[in-house]
């Protein structure tokens, strides 16, 4: 029932009766209610004024206007709402004597004029053909509104056509669309261009931007075509005219562009401009231009506008710097050095940096150094995580060609210290399971008379010197210090448990002569076995 009402309500016409004649009035409405399906009385005023009062609030879809009223007549009511641009339909009401002024009020946007007395079949008439003239008038309006979006949604996709062709196919639909939406001529000349607005996450901007550029572009006679792409906006401009002069105007507006756009907004702007071509299928070169200036110059924040002309690129001084690079920033990580590796990272940039060297350059260097960190990761045990492909090559987790040298500096050396906090934790782990490997070794082999430090080297495939020093570092005492605690505690248990044969309990604790075990075990516990078997570690 609800959207039953809503529908009859949106079809159902809106009307205000405006005339001094109170009775003439009644008798309107009376009329009005015999028709209340199609037509809605919302208002009734007894002169212009209060009328236009009424007309400006509710804004009518009819207005049924008397012409000789007190205070202010419905012709000079007419005139205001014409000024002001309301678009109520209005039907004007008059006598014989009031004809040629109604005659003029057609001027100001009558839809037509009724003459007094009203005939009820007459209304009847006019207010459906009012209503046939409003709904053609929206009908127009939304086929001009899907008219202009389908419109712009193909400029959009003519320039991101262009902007991503690769194969012939891709041109050939290009210059079909091109054949929809510019004007054919063999004197025109195109040109690709780039516009980034550095700290407009929300890219509000964006949104005016096409109409402030075709606006700037059509006073010069150029055509320009827009697509947001991401976080910058890609646009096609093309003129009746010569690639100089082209390129020529293009600049000049790009200044006018930047000019005006600057006193909006407070961001950093970068336009990137390509070299202009007479074929449209030339523009590719354009593209890769505007986006060669792009990539360098987002690459290090630059701000204004630029040409491929502009770019100064001087990379000798960076050539073989990651060749001695590589060494040192491996042994920086395997030592878990920190803040050398860091001030390492940092002067490479800072060389990159000073030289503006090709973004390619930059990105190659970082996937290096990288690289670094993640081959020591995995010679150290570490497994194969996200980020790496078939080939065991360690791939970048992200997009490098859309960020500052900056950002990439900050990424590498997130990514690294990440990496080397890993391996701290893995040699870290690895010392502790050598030690705990070898602790179980000793607790099995003990008894035996002939376990030494060379054995145990020889076991695990590690230096005598290291295998004491993480076995230290682990249990707090030397490889010595454990066996002699092992076998002290086995002779104890023997002790414990009747074995009074100080002999025999030295050949199973891994003592060859019975008078050594002796001395080793008073040393350990404060009293001789003898003595032990006899009173007992507890009673002394």
């Amino acid at each position: 029932m609800v959207r039953l009402q809503e529908a009859i309500e949106n079809t159902t016409k809106t009307v205000i009766l405006v005339d001094d004649e109170f009775y003439f009035r009644q008798a309107m409405k009376q009329y009005l209610s015999e028709a209340e399906k199609e037509y809605r009385l919302v208002g009734e005023a007894k002169n212009g004024k209060i009328g236009l009062e009424l007309i400006r609030k509710l804004r009518p879809d009819i207005v049924l206007m008397d012409i000789n009223m007190p205070i202010m007549d419905g012709l000079e009511a007419v005139q205001t709402l014409f000024e002001e641009k309301i678009s109520s339909k209005v039907i004007l009401l008059t006598g014989y004597s009031e004809f040629e002024y109604a005659h003029k009020a057609i001027r100001f946007g009558v839809f037509d004029y009724l003459l007094k007395p009203i005939d009820k079949q007459d209304l009847k008439k006019c207010l459906n053909q009012v209503v046939n003239q409003i709904e053609s008038e929206k009908r127009n309006k939304e086929l001009q509104v899907k008219y202009y979006s389908a419109s712009f949604r193909v400029k959009e996709h003519f320039v991101n056509k262009i902007f991503s062709a690769k194969k012939e196919s891709d041109w050939m639909e290009v210059e079909q669309m091109a054949g929809e939406i510019l004007e054919s001529n063999k004197l025109f000349s195109y040109l690709a261009f780039l516009i980034n607005i550095y700290g407009d996450e929300e890219n509000h901007i964006f949104f005016t931007i096409p109409n402030i550029l075709a606006e700037l572009f059509d006073r010069k006679g150029i055509q320009c075509f827009t697509n947001h792409d991401n976080d910058r906006l890609c646009a096609i401009v093309s003129g009746k005219m010569s690639i100089k002069e082209l390129e020529t105007t293009a600049f000049a507006v790009q200044n006018d562009f930047l000019a005006f756009i600057q006193q909006k907004i407070n961001h950093p702007i970068l336009i990137s401009i390509g070299g202009a071509r007479e074929r449209l299928r030339d523009l590719e070169f354009s593209v890769q231009e505007a986006c060669m200036v792009y990539q360098f110059m987002c690459m290090y924040r630059k701000s204004g506008i630029y040409t491929s002309a502009q770019l100064n690129v001087n990379e000798e001084r960076t050539r073989g710097y990651f060749s001695n690079l590589y060494p040192q920033l491996i042994l920086f990580i395997r030592t878990n050095n920190i803040s050398a590796m860091e001030s390492l990272v940092k002067k490479f940039f800072l060389e990159m940096t000073e030289n503006e060297v090709w973004p390619e350059t930059v990105i190659q260097s970082a996937r290096n150094m990288v690289s670094c960190a993640y081959d020591v990761f995995r010679s150290l045990g570490g497994q194969q995580t996200t980020g790496e492909s078939e080939d065991g090559k360690f791939l970048l987790p992200w997009k490098f060609e859309e960020d500052s040298i900056e950002w990439i500096q900050a990424e590498v050396l997130r990514y690294i210290t990440e990496v080397m906090q890993a391996v701290s934790e893995r040699v870290a782990k690895k010392k502790s399971s050598l030690a705990e490997n070898v602790a179980r070794y000793v607790e099995k082999n003990y008894h035996r008379c002939d376990l030494s430090l060379m054995e145990l080297s020889s076991a695990f495939g590690i230096s005598k010197t290291i295998l004491c020093q993480q076995f230290k570092e682990a249990f707090e005492m030397t490889i010595g210090e454990y066996i002699l605690q092992s076998r002290m505690m086995c002779a104890k248990k023997m002790l414990n448990e009747g074995y009074c044969n100080v002999a025999y309990v030295a050949e199973k604790c891994g003592y060859e002569d019975a008078g050594y075990f002796s001395k080793c075990f008073k040393k350990y516990f404060g009293v001789s076995p003898k003595e032990y078997c006899e009173t007992g570690l507890d009673g002394r």
